[in-house]
């Protein structure tokens, strides 16, 4: 059995894994010229991260920023609760497939 604090870090690193997959794979499928439409349309919403980001840097943020707050609001990470629970049950089972019988 592992110890609670290796057990809490290989809990934070599924969910750092699966955020990471996460927004990856939803900032590819956006094209990148759509980028600065859904920004504009998140602002006049009042959609999730916009007014945070609009707050720290103000109308017109950089676009690295700008990109990743549509890449979070199209990705809506909490809906993915699930997939650090699938990273942790694929990384036991790996591990248990790959011990060797001792002779």
């Amino acid at each position: 059995m592992a110890s609670p604090a290796r057990l809490l870090v290989m809990v934070l690193v599924a969910v750092a894994v699966s955020l990471a997959m996460v927004l990856v794979v939803t900032n590819r499928m956006l094209p990148s010229a759509q980028m600065p439409v859904l920004w504009e349309r998140m602002l006049l919403f009042g959609l999730s991260p916009a007014p945070l980001v609009r707050e720290w840097f103000g109308a017109s943020p950089p676009p690295l920023v700008r990109d990743l707050a549509v890449t979070w609001w199209k990705a809506q990470p909490l809906t993915w609760w699930w997939l650090p629970v699938l990273v942790l049950v694929a990384r036991w089972l790996v591990l248990r497939l790959g011990r060797r019988k001792k002779v």
